[in-house]
C-alpha cells in the first residue's frame, strides 16, 4: 500500500512541475491552463524564461482538428523540441473555441488568436513581436489572422504545416470534411459586418 501511495505523490508531484529543463543550462517556468478569455476553451500554457524581459519574441502554437476538434496538448512536445532549439524565446500553446454544427469557426478562432496575443502582451511588457506556428487547420489560422487579422503588425513570421492556403483549391474540396467546411467555417454575417 505505501508503495502505491508514495508512485501517487510522484505523479501529483510530477504533474505540477513548474519548471522545465531544456538542457545547455536553459530552464523555462511553466505556467499551465492559464485562462487569456471568459470562454472554458480559451486557455493556454506558456513556457517562458525567468527574466520575461529578456526574450526575443513568442512563439504562439496553434494546434489542428479541423477547426472542430484537436486540442493544445498534441503540440507540447513539439513546443519542448523548439525551447531546445530557440532558448531565447517564449512559447505560447493555446486551445481556441472548436466549431460545430451551432457554432461557426471563424471569427471566433481569429478572435482567439487576437485574445491569446493580447493576453501575453500584458504579460510580457516589451512589446514582443511573434511567431504563429500551427499545424493542419491551425496552420490555416496562423496565416489567416497574420495576413488578415494582425492589425498592430505583431507577427513576425508564420509557419503553416500542412494547412490549408487555398481553400478555392479544387484539392480541397476531396477533404473529408468539406461539407461541414463549407457550412460552419465562416459566419459571413459577422465577417461582412468588420
Amino acid at each position: 500500500m505505501k508503495k502505491y501511495l508514495l508512485l501517487l505523490i510522484l505523479i501529483i508531484v510530477g504533474c505540477k512541475e513548474k519548471t522545465i529543463d531544456v538542457g545547455n543550462n536553459n530552464s523555462f517556468s511553466a505556467e499551465r491552463n492559464i485562462s487569456y478569455g471568459e470562454d472554458s476553451e480559451q486557455k493556454l500554457d506558456l513556457y517562458s524564461l525567468k527574466n520575461k524581459d529578456s526574450i526575443k519574441g513568442i512563439f504562439l502554437f496553434i494546434h489542428g482538428g479541423g477547426w472542430k476538434a484537436g486540442d493544445k496538448s498534441q503540440l507540447t512536445s513539439f513546443a519542448f523540441s523548439m525551447m531546445e532549439k530557440f532558448p531565447d524565446y517564449a512559447f505560447a500553446n493555446m486551445n481556441y473555441r472548436l466549431a460545430y454544427e451551432s457554432r461557426f469557426a471563424i471569427p471566433n478562432q481569429t478572435d482567439d488568436i487576437n485574445k491569446a496575443i493580447t493576453f501575453l502582451n500584458l504579460k510580457f511588457k516589451n512589446n514582443p513581436q511573434y511567431i504563429l506556428l500551427g499545424n493542419s487547420a491551425g496552420g490555416h489560422l496562423s496565416m489567416l489572422h497574420a495576413y488578415q487579422f494582425d492589425n498592430d503588425q505583431k507577427v513576425k513570421a508564420v509557419v503553416n504545416i500542412v494547412g490549408p492556403s487555398d481553400l478555392y483549391d479544387v484539392n480541397f474540396s476531396n477533404y473529408s470534411d468539406y461539407s461541414f467546411v463549407e457550412k460552419h467555417l465562416v459566419d459571413t454575417s459577422k465577417i461582412l459586418k468588420k
